[in-house]
Order: structure tokens, then C-alpha cells, then sequence
């Protein structure tokens, strides 16, 4: 079985790119077949991830310079077996537009401690280089915990 993972935020430049490119890596490292997609709800297409959010996963050794943001569509999130979202929005933003995709929707923020996630991952865009990398590894947390969750079943 190959997955296909589709993580959603706002506007597909900075948290959920670098959890695509977070996703890839772990799902190769645990011998995983599937791909992560990400996109936002503000339909903002052909734009660069933010250059933070590119230095932050530079820092792990991922690349971001390619990317480019696309919008949700309901076709394109029919086809996921899980819709990572980064906030309540988003969920409540997907089943506004297609109600038959709730079940697929994952609380990421849910799978951590985190303090700073009790209402969502927040969006570092605007931020400084330091807000991208606490980003960062707030999505590295919950992505390595919902595959071990997720994977175990």
C-alpha cells in the first residue's frame, strides 16, 4: 500500500511545506511506501515557501527551494488517505467544502506536548528565523508521534 499524505495550511508557504518535505524524510527512513503534498486554503498558487521556513529545514538538511504553493481543491484532497491540518480553521475550512473528507482530517497539533500548540500549530509567517525553527520542530514532534500512531495500526 502506498500512502498519500496532504498536509494543509493557510497559504502553503510555510508550515505545510515543511511538513511535506519533514513527512517525505520520515516515511523513507521508516521504509514507508507513500508521498506527503501539501496546500493551503487561501489558494495561493506558484509562490515560494517563505526563505525562512527554506533556512530552517536547510538546517535539518531538507530542501524547500523548489517549492511552489497550490491551493486545496476537492479533487486534489479526495485522493489523500490523511489531511494533516495545522488549526482548527483549516478542518473547519475543508468540511465547508466537502463534507465526506472530515474523517480524513488529522489534528496534527494534537500529537504533542508542546504548550504552544493548544489551539494549533501557529503560523510563523512574519516571524523571525527563530519562529521558523520552533515551527519546525513542532512539526518534526508531532509528525515522527502520528506515524507512530498512525503506522502501528
Amino acid at each position: 500500500m502506498s500512502l498519500r499524505i496532504i498536509f494543509v495550511c493557510s497559504g502553503n508557504i510555510c508550515r505545510s511545506p515543511m511538513a511535506e518535505a519533514i513527512a517525505e524524510r520520515v516515511l523513507e527512513r521508516r521504509g514507508t511506501s507513500g508521498m506527503a503534498i501539501s496546500a493551503g486554503t487561501l489558494g495561493i498558487v506558484g509562490r515560494s515557501a517563505a526563505a525562512h521556513a527554506v533556512r530552517a529545514l536547510d538546517e535539518i538538511d531538507l530542501d524547500l527551494s523548489n517549492h511552489r504553493s497550490q491551493g486545496i481543491s476537492t479533487g486534489l484532497l479526495a485522493r489523500a488517505d490523511a489531511i494533516p491540518i495545522m488549526t482548527p480553521d483549516h478542518g473547519r475550512t475543508i468540511v465547508d467544502r466537502s463534507f465526506d473528507l472530515e474523517s480524513s482530517l488529522v489534528p496534527l497539533w494534537r500529537y504533542t506536548d508542546h504548550p504552544a500548540t493548544d489551539e494549533g500549530i501557529t503560523d510563523p509567517v512574519g516571524g523571525d528565523l527563530e519562529a521558523f525553527r520552533e515551527c519546525r520542530d513542532i512539526l518534526v514532534d508531532c509528525i515522527d508521534h502520528w506515524f507512530d500512531e498512525w503506522l502501528e495500526d
